[in-house]
Parts: C-alpha cells; sequence; structure tokens
C-alpha cells in the first residue's frame, strides 16, 4: 500500500467507508468490554 494519497481527500465514498470501519471497531470492541465485564462481574 502506498501513502501516495493526499491526507485530505474529497472523495466522500472514502469518509463513508471509514465511518462504516471505524463504527464496526468501535461495535466490536464495546461488545467484547460487555462480554468481558459479564464475565467477571459474573
Amino acid at each position: 500500500m502506498s501513502n501516495q494519497t493526499p491526507r485530505r481527500t474529497g472523495n466522500p465514498l472514502a469518509i463513508v467507508l471509514w465511518v462504516i470501519v471505524g463504527a464496526g471497531l468501535v461495535y466490536g470492541v464495546s461488545q467484547t468490554v460487555i462480554k468481558a465485564s459479564a464475565l467477571f462481574t459474573g
């Protein structure tokens, strides 16, 4: 993967993709935390 692309992009599709990826990551982490806390608290 090359870092030739500028940071400030006007591509809305890239922004939507990053939002979806970020939301998925946050959802997965929150689910893991909920399961871990449920295990610890019983």
